[in-house]
């Protein structure tokens, strides 16, 4: 029942705080967690605010990040319940390089109530203006809303495996500004590293990637699997959707470990 946002990262550029394990009732003029303020004395959160495994019930926003407030994470909390007209479950506006991931949010009769939705920020007396940009969508469940997920500006957006069905008037709704980035994962068997070559993980479709294996001491690079096939190092890759790759390393031969036995004769110790 607060009349603003229940948790409030207030701006002045606070970081690395982590939110979690709360629950939050009936916030029916804000947000369960906001990231950033608007006002004369304020402005954007600082990078790294991990909001994780909370739970929100009949808010206006179940978590909102504005203002610029970049590298926030959104992981694996709940949103439901909300009865006010056109709320949102997970509200970007600017909010650069924020993961939006495997959170669950569902069963808002609010009218025009969106389960995840970006939009551009006008900001503040001149701060904190900008379109979403490298947003990551990861993963979220949305069903049973007006609305899933809908994103009206936005700059090399990352969406991938979300499962959002059963929203009455829309589930998806992109507009045509909207420029899509890919992820590019790399895993490893074995021990080693892979350079990625330009750096990052998240590209625009058709960008080429060269992939370089870097062995640790006493292995080799063998192979690529998954969407990337082969021996050849380096190797490139066009990055025209979401690639899985793994990188397989083997053991040189000659470096196993052995056994070192030894039998003592007379009285005595050996120490190692």
């Amino acid at each position: 029942n607060t009349r603003l946002d229940a948790i409030d990262l207030h701006g002045e550029d606070e970081y690395l705080n982590e939110v979690y394990f709360n629950e939050v009732r009936d916030v029916l003029t804000g947000a369960g967690v906001g990231v950033g303020n608007t006002g004369s004395t304020h402005d954007a959160s600082g990078p790294y605010n991990y909001i994780h495994d909370n739970k929100m019930f009949n808010c206006r926003e179940g978590v909102k990040v504005y203002l610029g407030s970049p590298d926030t994470r959104i992981e694996y909390n709940s949103v439901s319940e909300s009865t006010v007209s056109s709320g949102k479950g997970i509200y970007l506006l600017n909010a650069p390089r924020t993961i939006v991931k495997g959170n669950q949010i569902h069963d808002n009769p609010g009218y025009h109530f969106t389960g995840i939705y970006l939009q551009h920020d006008p900001g503040t007396i001149g701060k904190g203006i900008g379109d979403p940009r490298g947003i990551q969508i990861i993963e979220n469940t949305i069903y049973n809303n007006d609305y899933g997920i809908r994103i009206f500006a936005g700059i090399n957006i990352v969406m991938q495996n979300n499962n959002v069905y059963d929203n009455v008037l829309q589930d998806l709704y992109l507009s045509s500004g909207v420029t899509f980035n890919n992820l590019l994962q790399i895993s490893t068997i074995g021990f080693g590293t892979v350079e990625m070559d330009p750096p990052g993980g998240s590209y625009p479709t058709g960008t080429v990637v060269t992939l370089t294996a870097k062995r640790a001491a006493n292995w080799k690079f063998s192979h690529w699997e998954g969407d990337l096939t082969g021996t050849n190092n380096p190797q490139t890759i066009v990055v025209d959707e979401t690639k899985n790759i793994t990188t397989v390393f083997e053991k040189m031969a000659g470096t196993d470990e052995v056994a070192l036995t030894w039998d003592i004769n007379g009285s005595g110790t050996v120490q190692l």
